[in-house]
């Protein structure tokens, strides 16, 4: 009996060590140097799923993961999933798109991509005012 329950035990932690390192839970990374500063004189970028965000600038971004820029001109790569689309059976390869664009101080801009045949339109959404600052939705 208590052989069992050690096995059980020690296949629930196998089970929740497998299951949880799947998920990649989505943070914001500071992309510039120097100490953090105020919310208002940064620039945030989300990606909206499917859609990541796979460089800032140059500079690696992971996963779901948010940046906090300064104001100013931005080049980002964004990386987009034939998963979503497709189902993960379908090996999933990447479609990437680079975008520029100028980030305003204290605003909060959603990064969104789509697949328009086998191209990747990307396009950016001010997420106070909601206007498409780059690009446009198909």
């Amino acid at each position: 009996m208590f052989k069992q329950r050690i096995c059980l035990a020690l296949l629930i932690l196998l089970i929740v060590a497998l299951t949880g390192g799947c998920s990649n839970p989505a943070r914001t990374v500071r992309m510039y140097a120097g100490a953090e500063l105020p919310k208002e004189d940064v620039t945030l970028l989300q990606p909206v799923k499917p859609a990541s965000i796979a460089f800032v600038d140059g500079k690696k971004l992971g996963g779901n993961d948010s940046a906090e820029v300064l104001p100013g001109e931005h080049k980002l790569m964004i990386k987009l999933s034939t998963r979503f689309y497709y189902g993960a059976g379908w090996g999933g390869d990447m479609g990437y798109r680079d975008v520029s664009f100028v980030a305003q101080a204290g605003h909060v801009y959603k990064v969104h991509a789509n697949f328009v045949g086998r191209v990747v339109q990307v396009w950016v959404v001010d997420a106070q005012s909601g206007e498409v600052v780059r690009g446009r939705p198909n």
